[in-house]
Formats: structure tokens, sequence, C-alpha cells
């Protein structure tokens, strides 16, 4: 999951550039123990996906309920699985 974060976000938790721009550039894209490269190719159009799936997912949601999360069944609602939507 970190590994996502800093390819989405383009730093590491040290504030340090990813991809490490100084390697080469068959090395900067991969899911490897590398620490510092990244799973995109293309950050903005990698963002652009993520933001649609989260709006996609808010808007199946009743978001104006109030939950208690320490109800049994809070865990079934967050681990309600919808389609996933449509992509181009």
């Amino acid at each position: 999951m970190a590994k996502k974060v800093d390819s989405l976000i383009c730093e590491d938790k040290t504030g340090l550039p990813v991809p490490d721009p100084h390697l080469t550039e068959n090395k900067k894209y991969d899911i490897n123990i590398r620490t510092r490269q990244t799973m995109f190719n293309n950050i903005y159009e990698a963002l652009r996906n993520f933001v649609e799936i989260i709006n996609y997912l808010f808007s199946h949601r009743d978001l104006n309920v109030s939950i208690d999360i320490k109800d049994a069944s809070f865990q079934v609602i967050i681990k309600m699985k919808d389609e996933a939507p449509e992509t181009d």
C-alpha cells in the first residue's frame, strides 16, 4: 500500500521524489522492492482514475446515516463490494 501512496503523491515518506530521478527510464516503473520506483507511468491518468472510482463509490453509498463503529454490522458495511465502474 505504501508504494501506491508514494506513487500517487510522487514522493516517499522522507520527502524524496518518486520515481527517483537518477533511475533509468526502464527502472523507474515497477512494483519490486526498490522503494523509489513508481507504479504509474502517467500520474495524471492514475489520479483521474482514483478520483473517478472514489466518486463512484461515494455516489452509491448513503453517507447521511449515523454508523456505530462498535456495531458488528459496521464491518459488513465497510466490506460491501460494488461493481467496478466502467473505464475508458
